[in-house]
């Protein structure tokens, strides 16, 4: 060996001699195997698509040196089923003699969810389950953390939606327009977007209209909004039908409204509270006919919650 690469070679020994004390102690078993503790879970995101789960984790480093974070994996399920799994983005240093802080955020969609609308129509709450993996790197390798939580999550409530009353704006004997005044009520924490309705319009035993849509307004979290559907009915029995509605015939709407990937059942009824006396004609200016019950405030759901 040369003179001029000694001191290099110094150099070199004088850099690895921390770590080679560090694995010197790994060899006699000084190396403390690092902990995941659990601590709590919030819900991050709440909104028409899902729900972000945060998980919140304690990791416990014992060791003298820093170690990082080098893989984070999970899997969910939801009432027994597999819903989703993956890999969460790492780059965590774990402190020496030290806590750090994991958060794990886990998003449930709740069109993932398999048979959503028979929960999101009967159950308040379904019970979730996050499995997996903390993968710790240490210079004996990557040390697996696994980790198993339980709990139960809100679903998001259906909206009540209901008829406030009817308004008949022309009658004659070929030609019936009402207008429908429908109440949204939103029991949700997050608004509901700009949806659609789809609908049928029965009278007693009679169906009077199939296949008619119309928009419906956003509805603000916590809110209601009214939305005004115009229906004009060109039937040769117009004004039995006006008759029938005079004298006290009930007047449903049942259908579908869309908000998203959300689609509630609407099933509402009026009928006229008070006939003005003149029944047996054309009423001289608009009049209205009031619902039989407040709106549903599950939306028309036939099945109970839980």
């Amino acid at each position: 060996m040369t003179r001029s690469a000694r001191p290099a070679l110094l150099a070199c020994l004088f850099l690895l001699l921390p770590g080679c004390a560090f694995f010197g102690r790994l060899a006699t078993g000084a190396f403390e195997r690092p902990t995941l503790a659990y601590e709590s879970w919030s819900t991050d995101a709440l909104d028409l698509d899902g729900i972000t789960i945060g998980l919140h984790y304690r990791l416990e480093n014992p060791n003298g040196v820093s170690l990082d974070l080098r893989r984070l994996s999970y899997a969910l399920e939801v009432e027994g089923q597999h819903i989703a799994s993956g890999e969460l983005p790492v780059g965590v240093e774990l402190r020496a003699n030290g806590a750090t802080p994991l958060a794990i955020p886990v998003r449930l969609r709740w069109r993932d969810i398999p048979g959503f609308m028979q929960l999101f129509l009967a159950k308040d709450r379904v019970a979730y389950r996050v499995t997996g993996n903390a993968g710790v790197g240490s210079p004996i390798g990557t040390v697996d953390l696994p980790f198993d939580h339980r709990d139960e999550v809100s679903l998001p409530r259906p909206p009540g939606i209901g008829i406030e009353g009817i308004t008949v704006r022309n009658a004659s004997l070929s030609d019936l327009s009402i207008e429908l005044n429908l109440r949204i009520d939103n029991r949700n924490a997050f608004p509901l977007p700009v949806g659609a309705l789809a609908y049928g319009l029965r009278l007693g035993e009679r169906d009077l209209l199939s296949g008619g849509s119309h928009p419906l307004a956003a509805v603000p979290a916590g809110g209601s909004a009214r939305v005004r559907v115009p229906i004009r009915l060109s039937l040769s029995g117009a004004a039995s039908i006006l008759g029938e509605l005079l004298q006290g015939a009930q007047l449903r709407l049942r259908g579908l409204a869309g908000f998203g990937d959300l689609q509630v059942p609407v099933d509402a009824g009026a009928e006229l509270k008070d006939p003005p006396p003149a029944a047996t004609g054309a009423p001289p200016s608009p009049f209205r006919l009031e619902p039989t019950s407040p709106p549903d405030p599950s939306g028309g759901a036939a099945q109970p919650r839980r």
